[in-house]
């Protein structure tokens, strides 16, 4: 025992004797190990921040959402000529009325005009302070309650209000904190301007999900109802639907779902002019229709059945 503990003193004097006869190695051997354990701690913080953030937005979409679009940029990469793209009808806002009332499914049926692409960006005023230009974009009164964003102050305006094409606004995250909350001022019922227009604050939103961190500018917008947009605006076109289904999907379930084909009616009837030939939207089996579907480990799979 004498013998091994002689030994084991040994071999420690002699790495010390080593460490100090050669400082430099020493640290750099020190600060590799260092340097590697953080990476591996700062990645793995890192992806799970990642994936927290997807999933916020996903549950803040909902697993029953549905975009109903013209054309996205998804449609560019399918192998659809674009031509054939440019020959689809625009939406309108019978179609969003025929959503509404031709189908049992759906609960919610929102409509946004000029939210994609860009459409109009204006600067925000209120007394000495503005926004950068962000997005403005006309919904009807059932937006709030389709995105599940948070409120921060007020409430989203209504029927009525749409009805008679106020002048009300509910201002993103963005606009809210560079006007009212580094001031410390309540945004409800405040009068901003938007572009050259003048428009009562209603209420204001909390921040929304970014999906990963690198959607930044998702809080950049303010929303106007639609029927005041086509007036300031000028804008015919619908931009896209945003629909909810009557039944949401229970997550203690989700492994015992089937696979169900989802179609919507042809609202084609609901038309008028040169349009009425042109369905926005059937049920022809020619045309792949969207099926959710989960694996056995649970997971959404999105196929298109023939």
């Amino acid at each position: 025992m004498a013998i091994r503990f002689g030994l084991i003193n040994e071999v420690i004097a002699m790495a010390f004797e080593t460490v100090r006869t050669n400082k430099m190695r020493s640290g750099l051997t020190v600060l590799g190990v260092v340097i590697g354990i953080t990476s591996i701690v700062g990645m793995t913080a890192l992806i799970r921040g990642f994936d927290e953030s997807i999933r916020d937005l996903m549950r803040q979409i909902g697993p029953n959402t549905i975009f109903v679009m013209r054309f996205s940029a998804v449609s560019f990469t399918s192998g659809i000529e674009v031509k054939e793209l440019l020959k689809r009808p625009n939406l309108t806002i019978s179609d969003m009325r025929a959503l509404e009332e031709q189908t049992s499914t759906l609960q919610i049926v929102d409509i946004q005009l000029g939210a994609m692409g860009g459409a109009n960006m204006d600067r925000i005023f209120y007394r000495d302070q503005k926004t950068k230009p962000i997005l403005v974009f006309g919904t009807s009164e059932k937006f709030a309650e389709g995105t599940r964003i948070p409120f921060k102050a007020g409430r989203y305006f209504n029927g009525t209000e749409l009805q008679f094409r106020a002048n009300v606004c509910v201002l993103g995250y963005t606009a809210y904190k560079k006007l009212f909350e580094d001031t410390g001022f309540d945004p409800v019922d405040k009068i901003v301007r938007v572009g050259s227009q003048r428009f009562q604050v209603v209420g204001a939103f909390d921040k929304r999900a970014s999906g990963g961190g690198f959607l930044n500018n998702v809080d950049d917008f303010v929303t106007i109802p639609y029927t005041t947009y086509q007036r300031v605006y000028g804008l015919k076109a619908v931009r896209m639907f945003r629909t909810g289904t009557t039944k949401g999907l229970d997550p203690g379930c989700m492994k015992k779902v089937q696979p169900v084909p989802f179609k919507l009616p042809a609202i084609g009837a609901s038309r008028t002019g040169t349009d009425a030939q042109k369905p926005l939207l059937t049920t022809d089996e020619t045309i792949p229709i969207p099926k959710l579907n989960f694996d056995p480990d649970g997971e959404l799979k999105i196929t298109a059945s023939q």
